[in-house]
């Protein structure tokens, strides 16, 4: 009897011990496939994700196309004048996708200054101006001259390689026009204030002095080219612009009272512009996508090309006015 017993407890012990096994298998299997499950589920969203930032990415180059019919539409309509009245003009320019929006801002470039006319033998006194307009110190246009020249021969302020290259993280001067208005940043002097300032009053396109578009230049610009006006006078003189939609000829524009009287700058102007910023903002799903291009229409031809593109900088875009909202 207690054979059978000691066998009973025995044959019970080990299916106690196979209960066991089993379960820990199963309990594994369960852990697998969870964690299977788990990482699956993981790689469907990252590529699912990947997926819906190429179609954001795509949907930003129709931004930018669009921008292109709107720009290449305006020159049919109007090929020697840009003004307050044009659609590209518009701060509302979105259009609906589904999953999404297309939200696009197109500004003329010929509404600020070219900082590169200053990389090259143009007077220097018209950066003179804007430096002391905007409160700076004029130690950036030599800087400027020399980051942009050819030789290693400084400005009486300005500053070559030998500078640039002892620095903690050393680089080399461009030695070309700038390409893009952060270079600015390079400069010797150039703190992150005065870059503010600078680059909320001033361009990096690829030519020299370009004519300033009256009917687009912002106050500032307005400033400039006529340094005795007041801000008072120079807001006023750019809202009765937009209130008469933009002038047939620069003469109009300058006969404004508010220029009566005052000694007028140097500066060409012209009511045609070639270059354009374009900045598309895409809303997609879980992405959001900028793109930021440099178009230049060609004068004559309307031609359009791209001049330069960059992705993913964000910015902010202008929000709509009052009269937009109203409409």
């Amino acid at each position: 009897m207690m054979r059978q017993a000691k066998s009973l407890g025995g044959h019970r012990a080990q299916r106690g011990v196979a209960l066991i096994m089993v379960l820990l298998v199963v309990a594994l299997a369960v852990a697998l496939s969870t964690s299977i499950a788990k990482r699956q589920s993981e790689a469907i969203r990252a590529t699912s994700s990947h997926f819906n930032r190429q179609q954001a990415l795509f949907y930003a180059r129709g931004g930018e196309e669009w921008a292109r019919q709107l720009l290449a539409q305006d020159f049919e309509a109007r090929p020697n004048w840009d003004g307050p009245i044009d659609p590209w003009m518009a701060r509302d320019l979105v259009y609906e996708i589904e999953g999404g929006s297309i939200t696009l801002w197109i500004e003329d470039q010929e509404r600020f200054l070219n900082i590169n006319q200053w990389t090259g033998s143009a007077s220097q006194a018209d950066a003179s101006l804007l430096s002391a307009q905007l409160g700076l110190d004029p130690l950036w246009i030599d800087e400027l001259i020399d980051f942009a020249d050819i030789d290693q021969t400084p400005q009486p302020l300005g500053a070559e390689d030998y500078h640039y290259l002892g620095l903690e993280q050393p680089y080399r001067t461009s030695s070309q026009a700038l390409v893009h208005l952060s270079e600015l940043r390079l400069l010797r002097s150039m703190t992150q204030e005065a870059y503010s300032r600078l680059s909320s009053s001033v361009v990096a396109l690829p030519t020299g002095m370009l004519p300033l578009n009256v009917n687009t230049m912002p106050p500032s610009s307005i400033m400039l080219i006529a340094p005795e006006i007041t801000p008072e006078a120079a807001e006023a003189v750019a809202l009765s612009r937009d209130e008469q939609d933009g002038f047939d000829t620069v003469q109009a524009f300058l006969a404004l009272p508010e220029f009566a009287g005052l000694n007028l700058g140097s500066f060409p102007l012209g009511v045609q512009s070639s270059f354009f910023k374009v900045r598309v903002r895409v809303d997609f799903l879980d992405q959001v996508v900028f793109l930021a291009a440099l178009l230049y229409r060609e004068p004559s031809s309307g031609k359009i090309s791209v001049l330069h593109r960059s992705l993913n900088e964000p910015f902010a875009l202008p929000e709509p006015s009052v009269e937009e909202e109203d409409i």
